[in-house]
């Protein structure tokens, strides 16, 4: 793969030509929907590689003729809504799309006069929600130059061999499923064998410089569960 995209493979869940760890550092994020009118869009399109290694969404609508998700690095792409009003939407995977983050603007052009008010209270949300196991990653033909256009494209952890676990010992909690872990908010859990994985698919070519910060899990365990790792609420006595 060109250094900086991710290159993905035929043959079922596994990232890259014969297996899943490619790619080098930097980073990108995102976040929970909420209820305004930014987060804009169709997704259309079908599976990473022909074995299903994730959700492919292809941005348009409200955007000039622009494709909002042309990319050549990782680091360029985000998760956003596909809808206009994402109203605390937090999954399905099908429900959110990748686009290039220097075209936000351009893409929620199409929602600018859509009023979501009406959008109904946001339930609290869980670490087990299909939304925070999403990654954006800039999707290039194997095999491609640096810098060879590619599309950025969602990828859904829970259908590779990032999350496959048989233990709970073999699973780890992260904040988030950007390069650079975050500092706060719910976990996400995946193999412990995997951040190299991980890295190859959402970091970009150059190093990145990482928030200091250690998020606190203290409330949370990570758990094997139909053989996926999990993020969930530690029970107390």
């Amino acid at each position: 793969m060109g250094s900086g995209g991710s290159s993905v493979g035929s043959g079922g869940s596994s990232i890259g030509s014969g297996g899943s760890s490619v790619g080098s550092s930097a980073g990108t994020s995102h976040s929970a929907g909420g209820q305004s009118p930014g987060e804009a869009g169709a997704a259309t399109g079908g599976a990473i590689g022909r074995g299903g290694a994730g959700s492919a969404g292809s941005a348009t609508g409200g955007s000039g003729g622009i494709d909002v998700t042309a990319c050549t690095s990782n680091t360029q792409c985000e998760i956003v809504h596909a809808g206009c009003c994402s109203c605390g939407n937090i999954g399905p995977a099908e429900d959110f799309t990748a686009i290039n983050s220097a075209y936000r603007a351009q893409f929620n052009t199409r929602c600018s006069t859509v009023d979501c008010a009406g959008c109904p209270p946001m339930r609290a949300p869980q670490p087990s929600d299909p939304y925070f196991s999403l990654a954006a990653t800039c999707q290039q033909p194997i095999d491609a130059t640096p810098n060879t256009p590619g599309h950025c494209v969602i990828v859904d952890l829970r259908q590779t061999e990032i999350t496959a676990c048989k233990t709970a010992s073999d699973c780890t909690l992260r904040s988030g499923t950007a390069c650079c872990s975050g500092c706060s908010g719910l976990p996400t859990a995946i193999n412990g064998s995997q951040n190299s994985a991980l890295s190859a698919l959402v970091c970009g070519r150059d190093p990145s410089a990482c928030p200091a910060c250690a998020p606190n899990f203290t409330e949370y365990t990570a758990q094997c569960v139909d053989q996926r790792c999990e993020a969930g609420f530690l029970l107390r006595q």
